[in-house]
């Protein structure tokens, strides 16, 4: 969990860098989520997940995944993707 926190928070920080990044950031938090959008408390968030927190969320993941696409694909296209 440490390891996935310390890569989370530090591609979060480098895709901050760049201006562009921010406001689209912003934007998609305000408009979408109707939030704050405050990087630091990203980082805050992501630093109070517990090891705890993360087996109930992969616990809730089903076993068998199911995909459903829209196009001109085989199933072989898919499998081998």
């Amino acid at each position: 969990v440490e390891r996935a926190r310390a890569y989370a928070a530090g591609a979060r920080a480098i895709a901050f860098e760049n201006t562009g990044a921010v406001a689209r950031h912003a934007a998609q938090q305000t408009i979408v989520y109707g939030e704050d959008p405050d990087p630091d408390t990203v980082i805050e968030l992501l630093d109070a997940v517990s090891p705890q927190e993360v087996t109930e969320v992969a616990a809730s993941v089903p076993a068998q995944l199911s995909l459903a696409c829209v196009g001109p694909h085989t199933v072989e296209e898919l499998q081998s993707a």
